[in-house]
């Protein structure tokens, strides 16, 4: 391949602090099945909600990076993640799944707080009503822009899809393509990232990216390969996500929102007339270059003069690319799932369809 230009060289290894808990690698499974088991018997206080799915991994990883050029690394990194489905049946009516994730790197997932959250989403879609077609302010759930994120930003910031043409953002650096009080980066050295490690499976060390700067796109994400071929080098953005039979390919870490921020309950408040998404259907089929979409929202509440009430059918199209210009605000309540760390984050004028 005339494009390769060898593997990565040895450089400056960072500390990242909060990614290996020897307590972790402690766990055995009979606390993890007790564990599910003190979350099976929350759910079932709550008469009308029955558990459809649910989970607990504990995960203790080796890597070790070795190349020709000098690269010899070794890290040791423990991972903790439970979900839990649900849905709640009353009078005949079945609600759609009420799902939620938690992400830890140095202590089990709190699994009564997880049941307790996926309850109360799975009783407030009860007795829903018909959604209302029209445009509007969206508020989407952490969880549902990961979903809409990964099948269209992530694909649009990555070399490769830059090198190749397949990408919405090709030519566009140092462009505007969103709100000026908005910044997005790729971390991936922050305390307790759930993707947080010294370097990355190529063995260049991780690092942090703006990504875009108050609305400015100042870098795409790459590997050693696609980040000569377009310049500038590796971003430390190559990972694995098999075994070492696969190469490495370009994933961001921990994606960080930069946007002005109130709490949820005053977001709400201040919405005439919107929609509350906690989950969408269908992200998949997006088009990453051109960032349409058309996706079910469910579960998803209408919000009137602040007050949420649960519907049904209704589902969000629109361009992704677009709809970064429409971010208003976030949510202060954080959490991370899987790259992204972020609130829920308000978007105006998007169209719902019902």
């Amino acid at each position: 391949d005339k494009n390769w230009h060898g593997f990565p060289t040895r450089g400056d290894i960072p500390e990242v602090k909060g990614t290996f808990s020897k307590d972790l690698t402690e766990v055995t499974l009979d606390e993890m099945a007790e564990l599910m088991y003190v979350g099976m018997k929350i759910i079932e206080e709550h008469k009308d909600v029955f558990p459809v799915g649910g989970e607990i991994s504990v995960y203790h990883v080796k890597r070790a990076i070795v190349n020709s050029n000098g690269v010899e690394l070794g890290d040791n990194g423990t991972y903790a993640i439970s979900y839990l489905e649900v849905v709640a049946r009353r009078e005949g009516y079945t609600t759609p799944v009420s799902f939620d994730i938690v992400h830890e790197r140095t202590r089990l997932p709190d699994i009564e707080e997880l049941a307790r959250a996926v309850c109360k989403k799975a009783l407030e879609s009860l007795k829903p009503i018909k959604a209302e077609s029209g445009v509007m302010p969206v508020v989407l759930s952490p969880l549902a822009l990961e979903e809409l994120m990964t099948y269209t930003f992530y694909e649009s910031i990555s070399a490769e899809n830059i090198y190749r043409g397949r990408s919405y953002y090709v030519g566009k650096l140092g462009e505007r393509i969103c709100s000026e009080h908005i910044s997005i980066i790729d971390d991936g050295l922050i305390d307790r990232g759930f993707f947080t490690a010294p370097f990355d499976d190529e063995g260049v060390s991780h690092k942090k990216t703006v990504i875009v700067e108050k609305g400015i796109l100042k870098s795409y994400i790459s590997d050693s390969y696609y980040g000569n071929l377009i310049g500038g080098g590796s971003t430390g953005n190559a990972l694995r996500t098999r075994s070492y039979r696969a190469l490495p390919t370009i994933h961001p870490t921990n994606i960080i929102l930069k946007i002005p921020s109130a709490d949820l309950d005053d977001i709400i408040n201040d919405i005439k007339q919107g929609l509350l998404v906690e989950h969408i259907e269908g992200a998949h089929s997006s088009n990453p270059e051109r960032g349409e979409f058309s996706i079910v929202a469910a579960p998803a509440w209408a919000i009137y003069n602040g007050k949420i009430r649960a519907v049904r059918g209704a589902m969000l199209s629109g361009n992704f690319y677009e709809l970064m210009n429409k971010i208003e605000l976030m949510s202060k309540n954080i959490k991370q799932v899987n790259h992204l760390i972020a609130g829920y984050i308000m978007f105006n004028d998007v169209h719902v369809i019902a």
